[in-house]
């Protein structure tokens, strides 16, 4: 396994685009992104992202309960709290 990047590699992370912007009436298709020109749409979606992100819930992962394993009822989903 790799774990670290080639001088060409870490070169080519530099040239990728992280957000592109296409005209959905223009081009369906989805095939000329227009980010580039259009600076100023880019930055407002950048920070509509980042106000979504600052406004997220923190995710609540609750631990498995092996006592909901659908093994232990013949294979099928059933409350097992009584």
């Amino acid at each position: 396994m790799q774990l670290s990047r080639t001088t060409s590699e870490r070169q080519n992370l530099g040239k990728l685009k992280f957000l592109k912007l296409y005209d959905m009436e223009a081009d369906p298709n989805e095939v000329k992104d227009v980010s580039e020109e259009n600076p100023n749409v880019v930055n407002q979606l950048l920070i509509k992202l980042a106000d979504y992100y600052d406004e997220q819930v923190t995710p609540w992962f609750p631990a498995e309960e092996n006592e909901s394993n659908p093994n232990n009822f013949d294979g099928v989903w059933k409350a097992w709290h009584m």
